[in-house]
C-alpha cells in the first residue's frame, strides 16, 4: 500500500522521508559505515549532535514531499479528486476530458459531476461529505438557463439535468483547495 502514515491534513506528529536505493545491498558501503562507528565514529556523532547549534523550531515535524504523499494518500476521496483535478488542470470524466479554465469559471452539469465523482471511487459518496468539500474548494451550484446550453457545451456533454456546478478559475480553485487542506498542491503532489 502506498499509504503508510495515516497522516492527515492537520499534521503535526510525522516526519515522512522517501529514501532513496541507490544503497540497497550495498555490503562494503554498510560494512564501512559500521566499521567507522565501531572506531569512534558513534563518539564523534555524539560531540557533533551535542554541540550544533539548532535554529529550527524541533517541536515542528519538518514538511516533506513524502509526508505530503501520505498526506494525500488518506485524504477523502472527494478531496483526492479535486486535489488531483487541480493540478492537472483538467477534469477527466469517462471519455470527457474538460480542462478547467485559467482565467474564468469552468461550469459542468451537476449531474455530469456526480457521475464522474461515483465512477472513480465505484459508487456514491456520502452527499454531505461531497458538498462540502465543493463548497471548501469554491465550487458552487447554481440553476441553469438559456444562455448556459451553449451547444459546444452539450457537445461535450457538459450539460444534464438543470444545475451546474461552477469551479472557479484553476489558480482560485488551486488556492482554495490548499486554504482547506493546509498543504500547498505542490506538496500533495509530490513536486516538492
Amino acid at each position: 500500500s502506498e499509504w503508510n502514515v495515516p497522516a492527515t491534513p492537520d499534521e503535526r506528529r510525522y516526519c515522512v522521508l522517501d529514501v532513496g536505493g541507490e544503497r540497497r545491498k550495498d555490503r562494503r558501503y554498510f560494512a564501512a559505515l559500521d566499521e567507522q562507528m565501531a572506531n569512534g565514529g558513534a563518539e564523534a556523532m555524539l560531540h557533533e549532535l551535542m554541540h550544533r547549534k539548532i535554529t529550527h523550531d524541533v517541536g515542528a515535524a519538518p514538511v516533506t514531499a513524502a509526508l505530503g504523499h501520505q498526506i494525500a494518500a488518506g485524504l477523502k476521496p472527494i478531496w483526492r479528486l479535486l486535489v488531483r483535478a487541480a493540478d492537472e488542470g483538467v477534469i477527466r470524466m469517462g471519455g470527457l476530458h474538460q480542462p478547467l479554465n485559467e482565467n474564468s469559471c469552468t461550469s459542468l452539469s451537476k449531474a455530469s459531476v456526480m457521475e464522474w465523482i461515483e465512477g472513480e471511487y465505484f459508487g456514491r459518496l456520502p452527499p454531505r461529505e461531497v458538498g462540502e468539500a465543493l463548497k471548501a474548494a469554491g465550487i458552487e451550484t447554481r440553476k441553469t438557463s438559456r444562455v448556459d446550453r451553449h451547444p459546444s457545451q452539450k457537445q461535450a456533454s457538459a450539460i444534464k439535468g438543470n444545475r451546474l456546478l461552477q469551479f472557479p478559475p484553476r489558480a482560485e480553485l488551486q488556492k482554495n483547495i490548499e486554504a482547506a487542506l493546509g498543504y500547498s498542491l505542490e506538496i500533495l503532489t509530490g513536486g516538492c
